[in-house]
């Protein structure tokens, strides 16, 4: 075959010497072809034509290729901003090459393709291939970009443009934020998907496919980089092992009391003083770990210390992040807290402290506190039963056409187990009989399952943690859980910069502060559970009292005791996570 046609022949006839009976044939370009996007100089090998490798749209050719003479470069936005990238979009097709900047030399700019450069050379993910380079001329290449040494594949267009929407949003947060004030990522990826269908991108671009394509992989895709542009405020340069004095205090007081470089503690004197005089009575605590800045690390919280004086519902006292969940750490803090509500007058052997279930936290509790009056949380505990139940292979028997009600009514009885007596745990027979016969297929799974249970939480310096007998009031940290909630739609994003996070947490102490004066100088009245709480509440209680007066004449039956575990088992939770 020929490297070379006439000049004299035509664009058309050589564009349909390109397809043979539907099927892409590539073939050499003519000399009148040596600009077209899609042809290659005959002189550069079949192992280095990067234009043999951009695939060709399928079905019947187009009634002419049109030759391009003018290569326009369109601008799009980059990620720092510094300097645009430059798209080539291939005529005739939905794809484009992308091309970063490279250098200045003698006032003309020289760009590079950014996906040969993203394909490193050799070993070195840092160093890429830099070889497919073009300079710009007054917003056009200076010659055609398909023709240079790509290494890689042109992209889908609109796969690009979401890309750059994203980018140029994420620029836009950051250069003007009172644009986006009292918004989360969430808002913001929404809001730009309405703009992408009313925006238009040019004749060969559907701005349905840039709307696919931005939203893949829904607002999560987007939600680190919109978090994070959100989070940046000029001049407020905090971090974990620089907090500036103004961040350290409210109001002269002292904010910051202990800082170390595992953790920080955070509160006021005054406000424990308070605490103190309003009947504190229990510590709630409970840690979350998506609302500490991200540089601390996976396994950094933000760990709060709720106090409930009197009948008031708790309050947050002590807000703690730390970079670890280590027993040294957690005492650390309660060490720390301990000694100065004792300064204050509170009686520490007689506080009740509600923890979740991690045993370091327990174990730190332990040796501050009461260790009779360290518990733990009825939620947690049937969260961890109903986790374990699905991860054993209990779920398809609980739920669907296969469910048993003998598994159901054993699982029942097991849960509701801190509604029970201590002494009554030996009549309880579903901790003594499976509730299935060896030749069930659910056999294998209820006997894993009971061994969990009795390794678990059957030991006696376990058992008390989780036993809720005629406790009334304070069976959860549900208080603490819902504090987060109420802080993490007040940040409205996840992983905030240090500044936005303790600056929430100065808010979160004043109205504490105010609430406490107010109670104790003013006598301010308990806010009232919601009415369904209240009714729960109510409900428990009326049977606890009910069943207590029953046993207390007459030892109950085993039956007597599966029955009350029955009813029981509606007030504890069946959540996984």
């Amino acid at each position: 075959m020929s490297s070379h046609r006439s000049p004299s022949s035509s664009p058309q006839s050589a564009s349909s010497s390109t397809y043979s009976n539907g099927t892409h044939q590539r073939q050499s370009p003519p000399s009148s072809y040596q600009n077209s996007p899609l042809s290659s100089p005959s002189r550069r090998s079949s192992s280095t034509d990067s234009v043999s490798r951009i695939p060709l749209p399928p079905g019947s050719p187009p009634a002419s290729v049109a030759i391009p003479t003018v290569f326009p470069a369109i601008a799009v936005p980059s990620k720092k901003g510094i300097h645009p990238v430059y798209q080539y979009r291939i005529p005739g097709t939905d794809l484009v090459y992308e091309f970063q900047f490279q250098r200045v030399y003698k006032n003309v700019p020289t760009y590079i393709c950014s996906g040969c450069k993203a394909i490193p050379i050799g070993s070195d993910p840092r160093v890429g291939h830099t070889s497919a380079r073009v300079k710009v001329i007054n917003g056009n290449f200076e010659k055609n970009p398909c023709l240079l040494s790509h290494v890689c594949q042109p992209r889908k267009t609109s796969l690009m443009i979401a890309d750059r929407i994203g980018y140029e949003l994420a620029r836009d947060i950051r250069s003007n934020p009172a644009q986006f004030v009292g918004k989360n990522p969430k808002d913001i990826y929404t809001q730009t998907v309405k703009d992408i269908k009313r925006t238009d991108f040019g004749a060969d671009v559907d701005c349905d496919s840039v709307k696919r394509a931005f939203t893949r992989g829904e607002h999560h895709r987007h939600r680190s980089s919109f978090s994070r542009a959100l989070n940046v405020q000029d001049g407020a340069k905090i971090s974990f092992d620089d907090v500036p004095s103004q961040y350290q205090k409210i109001d002269d007081d002292v904010f910051l009391q202990l800082k170390t470089n595992d953790i920080h503690i955070f509160y006021r004197k005054s406000t424990l003083k308070l605490a103190v005089k309003a009947g504190l009575h229990t510590i709630i605590c409970d840690g979350v770990h998506s609302l500490h800045p991200s540089e601390l690390g996976r396994k950094a919280q933000l760990y709060g210390l709720h106090g409930v004086c009197g009948n008031a519902q708790a309050k947050p006292l002590v807000y703690v992040t730390s970079i670890n969940k280590l027993t040294s750490t957690y005492l650390t803090i309660f060490e720390h807290v301990a000694s100065r509500l004792e300064k204050y007058g509170a009686k520490i052997h007689d506080i009740n402290v509600i923890l979740d279930f991690e045993n370091a936290a327990h174990r730190a509790a332990g040796q501050i506190f009461n260790k009779d009056r360290v518990v733990g949380c009825l939620f947690h505990f049937g969260m961890a039963l109903a986790r374990n139940a699905h991860y054993k292979g209990l779920s398809p028997f609980t739920e669907g056409s296969s469910e048993n009600s003998d598994i159901i009514r054993w699982l029942d009885q097991l849960r509701a187990l801190p509604f029970l007596p201590a002494t009554l745990i030996s009549k309880v027979d579903a901790l003594r009989a499976l509730p299935v016969r060896p030749t069930h297929p659910a056999y294998s799974a209820c006997k894993d399952f009971i061994e969990y249970f009795k390794s678990q939480w059957m030991s006696p310096e376990v058992r008390y943690k989780w036993n809720k007998w005629l406790v009334f009031t304070d069976r959860t940290t549900n208080l603490a859980e819902a504090w987060h909630r109420s802080l993490t739609d007040s940040i409205r994003c996840q992983h905030p910069s240090y500044h936005v996070l303790i600056q929430k947490l100065m808010d979160e102490e004043e109205a504490c502060n105010n609430f406490l004066y107010n109670r104790v100088v003013n006598g301010q009245p308990t806010r009232p559970l919601r009415k369904r709480d209240a009714q729960r509440r109510d409900a428990v209680a009326e049977a606890m009292i009910k069943f207590n007066a029953k046993i207390s004449h007459r030892s109950p039956t085993p039956n007597q005791v599966a029955a009350y575990l029955e009813e029981m088992s509606c007030f504890v939770s069946t959540k996984r996570n």
